[in-house]
């Protein structure tokens, strides 16, 4: 299924309630277990199912971004569930930041255009894929890797560990990525030098 949440949800549902239990393989989107629980759907349902992802699971406390996040989480975002909306939340503020922060004192949406298409591509994040930003592509995160949600929705990787897959914007071919994403800036504070 490759559909955005609200398509996924109901499909999900009334999948379970009729006891059809195919092999489900979610897109990215579609597969945000956060809100496919809050449009009511088990995570229980999701359980076996595939799906992608660019970013580290929010379950991976391995990961210096994702443990991070989630030590910022506890201390500011008062019982809230780190989850994967809250992963995703906070590295679009980390790149936020940079993208002002390289845009320049006098801010305009043509510089923050500009300091995103030339610098972007080498902001800090927690994305595992590379991100493909430049004058001729705002694609975004240019990969994904696979994993299998468990019964709390969250995604582990298949077999092999987290392997990255990317490819052009055209027809090339689909290839394990050599991306290196940029370390953790010091306390988690980009400074875009």
């Amino acid at each position: 299924m490759f559909g955005v949440t609200s398509a996924t949800g109901p499909l999900l549902a009334v999948a379970a309630a009729a006891k059809y239990a195919p092999q489900w393989i979610l897109g990215s989107v579609g597969g945000d277990a956060t809100t496919l629980r809050a449009l009511g759907v088990p995570a229980a349902v999701l359980n076996g199912a595939q799906g992608a992802s660019f970013l580290p699971s929010p379950g991976d406390t391995s990961d210096e971004y994702v443990k991070l996040f989630q030590d910022v989480n506890t201390r500011y975002n008062n019982n809230v569930a780190f989850d994967n909306n809250v992963l995703v939340g906070m590295n679009t503020a980390m790149l936020t930041v940079q993208a002002l922060r390289a845009a320049g004192k006098n801010l305009t949406r043509r510089g923050l255009i500009r300091a995103v298409q030339t610098k972007g591509a080498k902001f800090a994040s927690a994305g595992l894929a590379p991100l493909n930003w430049s004058s001729t592509s705002q694609v975004g995160y240019n990969g994904y890797w696979f994993g299998q949600y468990d019964a709390t929705g969250n995604m582990k990787p298949l077999a092999g560990g987290v392997v990255v897959y990317t490819t052009d914007n055209g027809t090339g071919a689909v290839s394990k990525s050599n991306f290196k994403r940029p370390s953790m800036p010091s306390r988690g504070l980009p400074t875009n030098s």
